[in-house]
Order: structure tokens, then sequence, then C-alpha cells
């Protein structure tokens, strides 16, 4: 209960306890009637003959009895509510953070489950709906996925991450154009961002605009010159569409640079030396895709 906590404060308060019906100690001179304010006549007349040096008011003591218990309710509940683990904020953030690690470790049931209970608490969070969203991108669950990442930017348009992720998941849907659409406006959004570059010149590739790919893939380049998947469908485009196996040869070179491990890149470039004549280097190459992938396609010799 608060009200007894309330009073025992109060008993260590000097003008408190001289409120009507508190005690003072016999003789003892009030401290509460100290409101000193020359021109304002004290409510209680002086007796005969007394000398009055200063005229005295007095704040009626059932207000400031009042006023006293607000403030001791305010300063004992500020630090509560401050520090509740259960406020809706606090609980939502608390659910988010726990989606976030379940993503990572790839326990996708449970991650949404985690942030639709932080929508349950802050149902305008746009960020618990991105989250979830991503969980259902990963689930292969596209059209939930763009469901959620819609409402994201519905509650928050400068979410960039919400039409970056949007774009993907129409991509995944087989729409390219709502694609790019989303990818425009992530890098409107965040000019240096080199993975939206990436994907939409992804995106532009399917719907044949290959010119546009290419700058796109250059872009991305120019702001992350370590993203493999960059140079290898740079490569790719180069090699099937430009004709120019050299520069194609360059860019899946510098893709197994950046991953060893990388088939594709090693498929490519398999290619590319073919084109070029350089059949020992196609084979060596076709045989290391194949170690790293078994269903990798290569060049017959």
């Amino acid at each position: 209960m608060l009200l007894p906590h309330f009073a025992a404060m109060a008993q260590n308060i000097p003008w408190f306890a001289d409120l009507p019906g508190r005690k003072t100690a016999a003789g003892e001179k009030s401290p509460l009637a100290v409101c000193v304010s020359p021109g304002f006549p004290h409510p209680a007349a002086p007796a005969p003959g007394a000398r009055q040096a200063k005229r005295r008011i007095v704040m009626p003591r059932p207000i400031l009895a009042a006023v006293i218990l607000a403030a001791l309710v305010m300063l004992a509940c500020r630090p509560a509510l401050a520090q509740s683990p259960d406020l809706p904020e606090t609980g939502a953030a608390q659910h988010k953070a726990r989606g976030g690690e379940l993503i990572k470790d790839g326990r996708l049931n449970e991650a949404i489950s985690e942030y639709s209970k932080a929508l349950g608490l802050a149902p305008g969070d746009a960020d618990a709906y991105l989250g979830r969203g991503r969980a259902w991108y990963r689930k292969y669950e596209y059209n939930r996925a763009v469901e959620d990442f819609s409402k994201a930017i519905e509650l928050n348009a400068g979410l960039e991450r919400a039409y970056f992720n949007r774009g993907l998941a129409w991509r995944a849907k087989g729409e390219s154009e709502k694609a790019i659409a989303d990818y425009d406006r992530a890098v409107a959004l965040d000019p240096g961002h080199a993975v939206a570059y990436l994907q939409r010149g992804v995106a532009w590739e399917d719907m044949k605009n290959y010119d546009l790919a290419l700058a796109d893939y250059g872009r991305a380049i120019e702001l992350r010159s370590d993203l493999p998947d960059a140079y290898f469908f740079r490569g790719l485009v180069l090699l099937n569409t430009k004709g120019d196996a050299a520069r194609a040869a360059e860019d899946f070179s510098r893709a197994i640079e950046l991953d060893p491990h990388n088939a594709k890149a090693f498929c490519g470039r398999s290619f590319a030396w073919e084109r070029l004549g350089e059949f020992a280097k196609a084979k060596a190459d076709a045989a290391k895709a194949k170690q790293l992938d078994p269903s990798a396609i290569v060049p017959r010799f």
C-alpha cells in the first residue's frame, strides 16, 4: 500500500507534522507560518497592545496538505514507472530484439511469434512489421512478406529497408517491375545502398534491359568493391549480351578473389575462357566448379 508509505515519509517533514490534526511539542514554535509578506494582514488578530513588526500570510493548511501529498505521490511513483518492464513500449522492444536473434538462428516460426507479440503491444511499430516480413520472406511466404512490408511503409514512408525488402519479395513473386519501383525508392532514400543497386540490376536483367543492369552493377561496385555477386552478374551480362569474354573473365576472376568457394564464378569463367580459346584454363575452372557444386553447368569438352 502506498498511503502508509507516504504517512511514514510525512512524519519526517516538520512543517507537514504541524498541519491540522497533528501535534507539536509543547511550546514549540511551528515553522509552518513562514510566508512573510508585508502589506497583507495575518488571518489571526494580534493580541491587544502587541507590537507587530511584520505582517505574515499563511497558505490555507488543507491546500498545502494536498500539494504536499501530490508531490510525494509523484516522487514515489516516477522511478517505478521509468523502470517498469511491463510498459508496452519496453515489452515490444524486447520481443523485437528476440525476433531478430531468432531470424539469425533460422528459427523463423518463433521469430514470427515474437514480432506478433510486439505488434500486440505496439500496433503502430513499423520496425516490427519489417522484422516479421523478413521472417515470412525467409519462409518463402512472399505474399505475407509483401503485406508486412507494405504495412511498415504505410506506418513509416521513409523506412528505406522496407522498400528494399519488399523489392526482394516482389522479384521472388516474379513481379520484377514492382521490384524495380521499390528499389528506386530505396536508393532515393539511401543513395549509398550498394546492394539495392545490385538487386535492381538483377531485376533489370529480368526485364531484358541489359544496359541499365550493367549501369546498376557498376554503381554497386563503385560503392562497394567487396561484393562478389556484383562482379559475377556483370560478368554474365558482358559475356552473354555484349560478347566481351575478356572483361567477363576479369569480373569472374574478381568474384573468385573475393569468394574462393564461389562455384558459379568458376563456372562463368570457364565459359569465358572457352570463348577466348583458353581451353586448359576452361577445363580447370569447370572441374573446380563441379568440385564445389556437382550441379553446376559447365562447358562440354
